[in-house]
């Protein structure tokens, strides 16, 4: 958001550029485990075609726990993003309020200083 236009409303501080990079380069990571994650389990499924014993436990075991942490990394990292995009709109929300604030009360001393002028003087001649 830019610096406010009305004189006297306070600015945010937030940067909007930041926060629209953090979200792109977290939806990207996000995009990404979230895409690897099937491959991986096709080239486990592939690998332990014909493996049996502790070994395969094992390894289903961990590769499991690793597709379970994935996943959950994918859900965080959205979350995330989600939460930097509602911080840009509360930011946002704000500084709308603050700039209605501003407005308000410079009009309100715009009534004041009308009702302090002097009335216009009738010119010479006139009723």
């Amino acid at each position: 958001m830019p610096d406010p236009a009305v004189p006297g409303s306070l600015p945010v501080a937030f940067d909007h550029a930041r926060a629209d990079e953090a979200v792109r380069a977290l939806e990207v990571l996000a995009h990404a485990l979230g895409a690897a994650a099937p491959r991986w389990h096709e080239v486990a499924q592939t690998a332990r075609r014909d493996w049996h014993g502790f070994s395969r436990r094992w390894f289903d075991t961990e590769h499991g726990a690793l597709l379970h942490d994935v996943s959950a990394l994918v859900a965080v990292l959205r979350r995330t993003a989600a939460a930097i995009d509602l911080a840009r709109a509360d930011a946002a929300r704000l500084q709308a309020r603050r700039d209605d604030e501003a407005a308000a009360a410079n009009a309100a001393d715009l009534r004041r200083l009308a009702d302090l002028a002097p009335s216009p003087v009738p010119a010479p001649g006139t009723p």
